[in-house]
């Protein structure tokens, strides 16, 4: 879990889980923990993060489109959302050729380090690992 005052950032698969129920027991941790940092105010998403979110619930889960639009609605409306520009594609870039992380995965390092978060919550990524003062952590582990 985050610390009282971090600002924690969530990857989209975190997301997913809420959602999936083919794993209940990490949609049951995914929920508990997006729903504490949100009570918190502590969660960060980004429109990379609604965008993937959205295409998964759709084309791999099946959902309605409806369905996806309002909670996609609710999402960046009830958590602060960083927008992707130039900028923090550059830094990815940067990431990227430190770490050789793919570029969609440096991405989102990149956006939670400009949102000032301290914890990326991923499963995708490299547990422990410190990049741009963003902590990589599975919550599955």
């Amino acid at each position: 879990m985050s610390a009282d005052s971090e600002k924690v950032f969530f990857d989209t698969n975190i997301l997913v889980y809420l959602q999936d129920s083919r794993d209940r027991q990490k949609q049951e941790r995914a929920r508990d923990l997006f729903s504490q940092c949100t009570a918190d105010k502590h969660a960060v998403i980004s429109t990379q993060v609604l965008q993937e979110f959205s295409n998964v619930c759709i084309r791999k889960l099946n959902q309605d489109k409806m369905i996806v639009k309002q909670i996609v609605h609710a999402l960046w409306t009830n958590t602060p959302t960083v927008q992707i520009n130039p900028l923090l594609i550059e830094s990815a870039i940067e990431i990227t050729r430190q770490t050789n992380f793919s570029l969609f995965d440096s991405l989102i390092i990149a956006s939670a380090a400009a949102a000032g978060c301290s914890v990326l919550y991923t499963e995708d990524m490299n547990n422990g690992q410190t990049v741009n003062g963003v902590r990589i952590v599975n919550p599955f582990l």
